[in-house]
């Protein structure tokens, strides 16, 4: 690493790898303990085989996003870090669909126009999970109360969603696929992190000996092959069958979207399905999963939305869910202070404490040229840089009263001229979707899935932190 970088960590290889693995562990307090003294400035934390390069200040941050692919290469970043043909039943992002246009356009453009046709569905599949885990959770002190599992309800709720939107209502419905979808996502993840800690050569074996010990990715990549080929044969045989579904779903999009003779393969559009159920799993559940909490640790604010959706149920014509402003600051909040992969857990029914804490970086990009920051810092190419997107955004510079709760701050200060402030909403400063140069496509559908969550909960029950030392205990 060159000049003007602090490093925080040990550079020796053994101690590297001591610093990869404890990252894992503690590298959300390491990376807020350099930050408070880094005044703005780069700095690295060696990891096995490279520097993980972590810049905050808005001139770097822009810089950095705005950096050609030649030169920061987001694609390289993600091979680094996914693994993809180990976790993702074989697809591989590359020169068969060079500018990830397939899964842009699903998300971005298909899954966006066709979100007031899934809108009936998705609320259905909410309403259903709620009664099974509501019907079937531990009994509370009188006959109205149930104990539930937050973080398995939020899991199977996200699941359901999904396999809606990408599937269709009869994948949706069968729950032997959705505990192997379940499975297949945490099983992914932990590979992930395992494939990263050990030297490259044994990465196939690992990786090949984990997914089969489990078998979910196996059994999810079966299914979807077999519905890929079912829908070609629908849409070959043109006999009326696909008219009778209410709606279109990935799969249909996929198939539309795969214009050359690569892309429409049906291997490669069943892998890319599979690609497409992994990256909508994770960041979903723990965004609703602390949103719920902050329900619970802010009750004031659940009073307020309520009215909120009684007001907008008033109104007749239009979608409820684009009339809640203060949802839209409510999640914008909970997420400012929970940003995605900061806080990866795992809650079980009985409360255990959080498992794992996988520390918050986004905007991932790996150096392929030495580059140079505003303060003369230079990164060799083979690194990782990224943004410390936790410490960003509760920085006292950025945000007055950064570690408090405060929906409002977000709020519009005259409803009648300003423009109201949306959860999907980009800028340097909530970095929640990435930066505004190359947002998370998926934005629109993971806000409308969630606010649909939080409408049905606050609309029909009660809820609250259970637990004997004080609500806060694991979630914090």
């Amino acid at each position: 690493m060159q000049r003007n970088m602090v490093i925080s960590g040990k550079t020796l290889i053994f101690g590297q790898w001591l610093s990869a693995i404890d990252f894992i562990y503690q590298g959300t307090k390491r990376i807020s303990r350099v930050y408070a003294t880094a005044q703005n400035t780069p700095f690295a934390i060696p990891a096995l085989s490279n520097y993980q390069v972590l810049v905050s200040s808005k001139e770097d941050v822009q810089k950095l996003a705005h950096a050609t692919e030649e030169v920061m290469s987001f694609r390289k970043a993600l091979f680094d870090r996914l693994f993809f043909t180990y976790t993702m039943g074989g697809f591989t992002p590359n020169h068969i669909d060079p500018h990830n246009s397939i899964p842009v356009r699903i998300f971005k453009v298909l899954a966006r126009e066709n979100l007031p046709a899934l809108s009936v569905s998705i609320g259905r599949r909410v309403s259903e999970v709620f009664d099974e885990y509501f019907e079937s959770g531990t009994r509370g002190e009188t006959e109205s109360e149930s104990k539930i599992g937050l973080h398995t309800l939020c899991g199977t709720l996200i699941a359901r969603m999904n396999n809606e939107l990408l599937f269709g209502a009869d994948i949706a419905v069968d729950r032997k696929f959705e505990a192997d979808s379940i499975k297949y996502g945490w099983d992914s993840a932990y590979l992930m992190e395992i494939l990263r800690q050990v030297p490259t050569c044994f990465v196939p074996a690992i990786a090949k000996i984990f997914m089969l010990w489990s078998g979910a990715m196996h059994r999810v990549g079966k299914r979807v092959q077999a519905l890929v080929n079912t829908r070609l044969e629908y849409q070959q045989a043109d006999d009326g069958k696909e008219a009778e579904r209410q709606h279109q779903d990935g799969v249909d999009w996929v198939i539309s979207s795969s214009k050359t003779k690569e892309q429409a393969s049906p291997l490669r559009m069943a892998q890319q399905m599979m690609a497409l159920l992994f990256a909508s799993t994770h960041q979903m559940q723990m965004a609703v999963t602390w949103a719920i909490v902050d329900l619970c640790l802010h009750p004031e604010y659940a009073l307020l939305l309520r009215a909120e959706i009684v007001a907008a149920k008033k109104i007749e014509d239009g979608d409820i869910y684009n009339r809640l402003p203060l949802m839209e600051c409510f999640l914008r909040e909970s997420s400012r202070l929970n940003p995605l992969d900061s806080r990866t857990f795992i809650l079980a029914p009985h409360h255990t404490d959080p498992s794992l804490r996988i520390p918050t970086v986004n905007m991932q990009r790996k150096a392929m040229i030495p580059f140079e920051f505003s303060n003369g810092s230079i990164v060799p190419p083979g690194n990782l840089v990224a943004i410390p997107q936790r410490e960003i955004m509760r920085d006292s510079t950025r945000y007055s009263s950064p570690e408090a709760f405060n929906p409002c701050r977000f709020m519009a200060a005259s409803p009648t001229t300003d423009a109201v402030t949306r959860y999907t909403d980009l800028n340097w400063d909530y970095t929640f979707w990435g930066s505004p140069h190359l947002p998370c496509p998926g934005r629109w559908y993971a806000s409308h899935a969630m606010k649909h969550v939080l409408v049905h909960l606050l609309t029909n029950y009660d809820i609250d932190l259970a637990g004997p030392k004080g609500k806060s205990k694991w979630f914090t």
